[in-house]
C-alpha cells in the first residue's frame, strides 16, 4: 500500500535562516496574566469585602505595589472599573518602575499589542527583558520569541535558545515544547536529540498537543530515544483523541502496518476519516486507498475518486496520478458524483 509519513518533524533549522516558523514553533505572545503574588498584609487585607478603585487607589498612590498591581489589573480587565487601557498601563508603569517583574511582563504585552500606548516591539523588548532578568518565565519566553524573530530586539538565535531554557527549566510547559524542537534541530545550540527528546516529553506530559504528536513521531523514528514502536503509538492516540490531524494520520496508517498495534483496517479507517475530513493530504490519499480496495470500509469506487481529488487539490501529486487512473475506469454518472462530493466537501470546509 506505500502510505506515507503521518506527523511531520519539521527542520527548524532551515525554518530559522529563512526566518519562517510554523506556528507551533512560535507559540505566539502570551495572554496578559494579571494575576499577582501580594504580600501578606495586603492579602489580608483583600480577604475581606472585595475592594474598589476608590478603595484601592490612595495605596496605590502612596507607593504600594501590590495595590498598584491590582489596580492596573482592574482597568485592565475592567473588573469593577470600566476597561481602560490607558489607566492600566499608568498603574503597571508605576510598579515597574519600583521593579515589578509582572508590571514590567504586563507592560511588554501591551507596548506589544498597542494597548494603552502605540505599538513599539523595541519597547516591549525592553520590558520583557527587565521581567526576565527577574525570572519571570513568561518574560522569558516572549522574550525568547523576540529574539528568535528579531522583533524589537537583535535576531539572535543564541540568546532566543537562552531565554526559551531558562522559561523551560521553571516548568512552562510552551518553552519545554519549544526548547526541545530548538536542542533537536540544533537551534542556538548543537543538536542534541536525546535533550530535546527529554524536554518534549516533559511538554507532552503537561499536555501540549504538538508535543504528544511530535514525541510518537520521535518514537517512531527513533530520534533522542530508543526506537519503540509502541509508545509511539500511545503517544500518537493520545495527540489523535485531543484532535491533531496528523497524529490521527499517524495512527491510522500504524493500524495500516499493524506498527505498535494490531493490524486493524476498521479503526485505520476511522482515524483516517477523521484527518483526511481535517485536510490532510496524507490522510485523503490512504483513505482513498482503503475505499478503492475495501479494507475496512466498503468498496467504493466513487469515495476513492472524491478522497484522491481532495488530496490533489491540496498538492499531493501522487493522489493526482491515482485519481486520474482510477478515473478512466469510471462511467460517466460516477465521476459526476465524486465531482458533486467534492464540491459538497469544499463547501462544508468553508462554512466551518
Amino acid at each position: 500500500m506505500s502510505p506515507l509519513k503521518g506527523v511531520r518533524l519539521y527542520n527548524l533549522r532551515a525554518m530559522a535562516r529563512t526566518n519562517r516558523f510554523p506556528s507551533w514553533a512560535l507559540a505566539g505572545l502570551l495572554a496578559l496574566t494579571p494575576a499577582c503574588t501580594f504580600g501578606q498584609g495586603f492579602s489580608a487585607l483583600m480577604s475581606g469585602p472585595r475592594l474598589s478603585v476608590s478603595e484601592l487607589a490612595p495605596l496605590a498612590r502612596e507607593g504600594d505595589v501590590e495595590a498598584q498591581l491590582k489596580l492596573a489589573t482592574m482597568y485592565y480587565n475592567g473588573e469593577r472599573a470600566s476597561q481602560d487601557f490607558e489607566k492600566a498601563a499608568e498603574w503597571y508603569r508605576k510598579a515597574a518602575e519600583q521593579g515589578s517583574a509582572e508590571a514590567q511582563f504586563s507592560l511588554g504585552v501591551m507596548s506589544t499589542r498597542g494597548e494603552g500606548m502605540p505599538a513599539d516591539p523595541e519597547q516591549a523588548a525592553r520590558f520583557y527583558l527587565l521581567a526576565a532578568e527577574q525570572g519571570h518565565a513568561e518574560a522569558q519566553f516572549n522574550l525568547a520569541l523576540a529574539h528568535l524573530e528579531g522583533r524589537g530586539i537583535t535576531l539572535d538565535l543564541g540568546q532566543a535558545n537562552r531565554w526559551m531554557r531558562l522559561a523551560a527549566e521553571q516548568g512552562m510547559p510552551e518553552a519545554q515544547f519549544s526548547f526541545a524542537s530548538f536542542a533537536l534541530e540544533g537551534i542556538g545550540m548543537l543538536a542534541d536529540e536525546p535533550l530535546g527528546a527529554q524536554y518534549m516529553l516533559r511538554a507532552a506530559n503537561a499536555g501540549v498537543l504538538e508535543a504528544e504528536a511530535q514525541l510518537g513521531g520521535l518514537y517512531q523514528l527513533g530520534r533522542g530515544v530508543e526506537k519503540d514502536t509502541a509508545q509511539a503509538v500511545r503517544w500518537f492516540r493520545i495527540a489523535a483523541e485531543h484532535g491533531h490531524a496528523d497524529a490521527q494520520t499517524s495512527l491510522g496508517l500504524a493500524h495500516i502496518r499493524g506498527e505498535g498495534v494490531e493490524q486493524d483496517f476498521t479503526a485505520a479507517a476511522g482515524w483516517l476519516l477523521q484527518a483526511a475530513d481535517a485536510g490532510v493530504p496524507t490522510a485523503q490519499n490512504n483513505l482513498a486507498l482503503l475505499y478503492l480496495r475495501g479494507d475496512g470500509v466498503e468498496k467504493n469506487r466513487v469515495e476513492a475518486h472524491k478522497w484522491w481529488t481532495l488530496a490533489a487539490t491540496f498538492g499531493d501529486e501522487i493522489a493526482a496520478q491515482r485519481r486520474d487512473s482510477l478515473a478512466r475506469g469510471l462511467s460517466a454518472d460516477e465521476l459526476a458524483a465524486s465531482q458533486a462530493a467534492v464540491r459538497a466537501w469544499m463547501q462544508e470546509r468553508l462554512r466551518r
